[in-house]
């Protein structure tokens, strides 16, 4: 019994820690997140502004990210979200389509 409870303790002391790290390195982006603020309001688009309040190096996204729009984008949410798997291209539609079924 005191074995298993020593486990549980252990495990929530990892949890613990393992929240107080992903606080303090979301904390700003949350931050960064809740700065966005509309500007205009146009039926067809709209300007919004924000204060990034993380480190960010532009130029080295830049340098590393000259194939397309998309890669871009890519590397900047890489950058702005470092624990998060982000997936190339996930937003990008498939271009390439199947013939119909024909029976």
């Amino acid at each position: 019994m005191k074995l298993a409870a020593r486990i549980a303790v252990g495990v929530l002391a990892v949890v613990a820690v393992a929240a107080v790290g992903f606080g303090a390195l979301y904390a700003s982006r949350i931050q960064t997140a809740n700065s966005i603020e509309k500007l205009t309001d146009y039926d067809d688009y709209n300007l919004y502004r924000m204060q990034v309040r993380y480190d960010y190096d532009l130029d080295k996204m830049i340098a590393n990210t000259t194939a397309d729009n998309q890669s871009f984008i890519d590397a900047a949410v890489k950058q702005a979200l470092p624990l998060l798997p982000v997936l190339p291209s996930a937003a990008a539609p498939s271009t390439s389509r199947r013939p119909a079924a024909t029976t």
